[in-house]
């Protein structure tokens, strides 16, 4: 069972749906990419919260697809968006 399975577990697919589901993956294998200093779980949220923290991780990134999400995806990402989803995400934690 994998993190993602076990949070639908938790909160149920429709609470822990799709685009929260994306976002954790992505900020999962951000973590795992820093083969320095890594991450926890805790550390996810932190990624859509703290800029510097952030910016630093993805700095370290070597999956291009995961690069992507952040330089394009999440970049573009409108802030009432991110002001509606990242508390949303944040509190399952």
């Amino acid at each position: 069972m994998d993190a993602t399975s076990i949070f639908i577990k938790i909160f149920n697919e429709e609470i822990f749906g799709p685009r929260i589901q994306h976002y954790f993956r992505n900020g999962c294998l951000t973590l795992m990419d820093d083969e320095d200093e890594g991450g926890t779980l805790i550390d996810v949220p932190r990624l859509f919260v703290d800029d510097a923290f952030m910016k630093y991780k993805v700095s370290k990134i070597k999956n291009p697809v995961v690069k992507s999400f952040w330089e394009h995806e999440y970049a573009n990402t409108g802030d009432r968006e991110k002001q509606e989803m990242i508390p949303y995400f944040s509190s399952k934690f």
